[in-house]
């Protein structure tokens, strides 16, 4: 659980049908685009982002009472559309906020096939200890697509999980 900050992208997760149950634990569950044997970083857009991107069409509502209400080929694309859009915030590593751990990283988010290759979406990940904070880029433009939020560092197993006020695109 992540908290409340995040009920809405834990809808992404549960609503692109990557929510795994624990048999036995009721609290706390698996993601199913999560390989256990590696570490990532979750770039967790908060209830703001996820609203922002449901706004302006990005993604659907991912609210179970909308879900339920699509038809078939509908739910499909939707879930499809949430993955995606899940895919796009996991880093495949984890970097906390200690000013060691920068670079170009990729996320879980594949952006073509080329010759049957995946091309995975890239981030440049400027980490600054002092300001307790991550600034990922675009690694072609250099252009700056966010900072990290006020809550940095938060631990789950085998994610180190950062709050972003917006949306990756």
């Amino acid at each position: 659980d992540m908290g409340s900050n995040f009920t809405k992208f834990q809808q992404v997760i549960t609503g692109a049908q990557q929510r795994v149950a624990i048999t036995g634990n009721t609290t706390d569950y698996l993601i199913g685009l999560l390989d256990l044997r590696k570490s990532y970083t979750l770039f967790a857009p908060n209830n703001t982002a996820v609203q922002e991107a449901v706004t302006n069409g990005v993604i659907p509502n991912p609210d179970p009472a909308y879900l339920n209400t699509l038809t078939p080929v509908q739910l499909a694309t939707a879930r499809i559309q949430l993955e995606n859009f899940a895919k796009k915030h996991f880093i495949l590593r984890s970097v906390p906020t200690d000013g060691k751990t920068t670079g170009v990283f990729q996320s879980l988010y594949i952006k073509a096939v080329i010759d049957l290759i995946p091309d995975y979406q890239e981030y440049t990940i400027i980490n600054d200890h002092v300001s307790n904070s991550l600034t990922l880029k675009d690694p072609d433009t250099g252009i700056t697509l966010l900072t990290t939020g006020t809550i940095v560092n938060k631990l789950s197993r085998k994610v180190v999980v950062h709050e972003i006020g917006t949306y990756l695109r």
